[in-house]
């Protein structure tokens, strides 16, 4: 009786420790706020999809820089807590819209980072758009006003020309700084020349 006891006592630990093990993995690969892949996490995936391509030579990806307009004002306005409830909204509308093979991440204050599988320009660019789309018709209530949001997206490519992360990430982010330019609420698509 006391081997069962004991036995069954050891099986409810070592159940514990794999819950507790499978939550720490989760953190350090988590945006504790949006509950989407932190930056790290991202650009490992990110240089997953970039070597699948180049191995296989066929395929492509699109990279998406999505920031948003005027986060610096938002805070200063309403508070961090109103800020952080925007943050949470665009997660969301990103989580909800997109793919589940799409590839979806936070990388740091007010930006994220999105990875369109299998998608071409074409569709890619729509895709971009429904998103910008939903983001500015989301009326956020903090304290009794509403807040209207709007996003800049930068896109670029990925095609097995592509050989790195930093590439990729710097051809959406010229995109990024363009469609800003543009008057923000804007895409920009940034190809490789």
């Amino acid at each position: 009786m006391e081997n069962l006891q004991l036995k069954e006592h050891i099986l409810f630990q070592q159940k514990e420790l794999e819950d507790k093990n499978k939550e720490l993995e989760h953190l350090a690969t988590h945006d504790s706020l949006t509950g989407l892949i932190n930056r790290r996490f991202f650009e490992e995936k990110a240089l997953q999809e970039i070597l699948r391509i180049k191995r296989y030579g066929e395929g492509s990806c699109l990279f998406l820089l999505l920031d948003i307009d005027n986060f610096k004002c938002i805070n200063d306005k309403y508070g961090h807590p109103a800020g952080d409830k925007v943050l949470q909204s665009v997660a969301s509308i990103l989580k909800t819209q997109l793919r589940e093979i799409d590839i979806v991440s936070r990388i740091g204050g007010e930006e994220f980072a999105i990875i369109l599988v299998n998608l071409d320009a074409k569709a890619g660019e729509i895709v971009a758009e429904a998103l910008r789309n939903s983001i500015e018709k989301e009326i956020i209530t903090i304290d009794g006003q509403e807040i209207n949001i709007t996003v800049s997206i930068g896109i670029t490519f990925i095609d097995n020309s592509i050989d790195s992360y930093e590439e990729v990430y710097a051809y959406a982010d010229k995109a990024l700084y363009v469609a800003k330019a543009k008057g923000k609420n804007q895409i920009d698509i940034e190809l490789k020349q």
